[in-house]
Order: structure tokens, then C-alpha cells, then sequence
């Protein structure tokens, strides 16, 4: 019996821990980005795949980067996004963040 008990509470653990959405990047590099010169393309180059890119009828472009991980202290997680022109040249950050696990906040 304690050894059922314990082996449900190390499932439990470790089913917290197993959640992971989208790829880890370095949020930091958004600084690297410069608005007219930057491409799409250059920054899947540093990234990584987006998460997703929502086209504008005027051919202008959001390009967004999410990631989530489950961790024991709390989740991890960053997200970047970054508008594009018709041109596919970055023209600025929308919106950029990370949350460490155990600070209190997380978002996806």
C-alpha cells in the first residue's frame, strides 16, 4: 500500500513538471533588432519557428513567439512578438516578456 501511495505522488510530481508550449528563446536578442532592417526571415534566424503570424490586409504582419514550461516551483515562460510591414521589414515590438519559475507571474 505505501508503495502504491508513493508511486501515485511521484506521478503526480512529475506530471506537473511535463507540460512544455513552443521552443525556448532568448528574449534578450529582441534588442539585437533593428526597425527597417530587420526581416522576417532574420528573426525566424534567431528565434526559432514562431508560435504564429497573423497577416494584415494590407500585407503588415504580427510575428509571435511563445513559451511555456511547467516546472515544480511554478511555470517558465517568455513571449515576443513583432510587427512587420509588406515587405516582411520589422517595424517595431509589440510586446516582449518573460516570467521565471517561483517569481509569482507567468503568462501565455
Amino acid at each position: 500500500m505505501k508503495a502504491a501511495i508513493a508511486a501515485l505522488g511521484l506521478a503526480v510530481a512529475v506530471s506537473a513538471c511535463g507540460r512544455e508550449i513552443g521552443h525556448k528563446f532568448d528574449g534578450s536578442a529582441a534588442q539585437l533588432l533593428t526597425p527597417g532592417a530587420t526581416t522576417v526571415e532574420d528573426a525566424v534566424a534567431r528565434f526559432g519557428p514562431p508560435s504564429s503570424r497573423l497577416r494584415y490586409l494590407d500585407g503588415g504582419m504580427i510575428v509571435r513567439w511563445r513559451y511555456l514550461k511547467d516546472t515544480p516551483l511554478g511555470p517558465e515562460s517568455a513571449w515576443l512578438e513583432v510587427m512587420f510591414d509588406s515587405d516582411d521589414r520589422m517595424i517595431r515590438i509589440v510586446q516582449q516578456g518573460e516570467h521565471g519559475p517561483g517569481d509569482g507571474h507567468w503568462y501565455y
